[in-house]
């Protein structure tokens, strides 16, 4: 049962490392946590496991996030943004839901310095995931003409 659960995975794909232990729990496999850990850091290493990037989505984020960008800009006035908005602002900022208070409505007022800053601050988050996807995409490259 164990061979075939680690035969049947995808060593470089980060997510399946991170399911193991439920897995092994589900096929009776209990394993002291700091030896299964160690196990697994090991293994996740030594394959070069990564997160895998799904472009598609992330460029539909980005796509998302440039119009909640270019929303909050346009709409100074009033501070105040759809929840679908909020939801694409928060996905990549999580640390900003503190900067917001919901309406009874479901919509949401910006309570933070200005809409400038907050805007200029989700650009260079953007600028950031991009950077990271770009990172991992040459790592995934990397490793699987290494593996193949």
């Amino acid at each position: 049962m164990l061979y075939s659960t680690l035969n049947g995975m995808d060593w470089t794909d980060m997510q399946q490392w991170e399911t193991l232990p439920e897995t092994l729990k589900e096929l009776g496999i209990e394993l002291p946590d700091d030896q299964l850990k160690y196990f697994i850091d090991q293994c996740k290493d030594a394959a070069g496991a990564i997160d895998k990037v799904d472009m598609e989505t992330f460029i539909d984020d980005l796509k998302s996030l440039a119009t909640a960008i270019q929303d909050l800009t346009s709409n100074e006035a009033t501070r105040n943004i759809s929840d679908k908005t909020y939801q694409e602002i928060i996905k990549y900022n999580p640390e900003l839901t503190s900067q917001f208070s919901m309406n009874y409505d479901g919509s949401w007022d910006y309570m933070g310095e200005s809409i400038d800053s907050l805007a200029e601050a989700l650009r260079e988050n953007t600028r950031t995931q991009i950077k990271n996807a770009e990172t991992q995409l040459r790592t995934s490259l990397a490793t699987s003409s290494i593996i193949d």
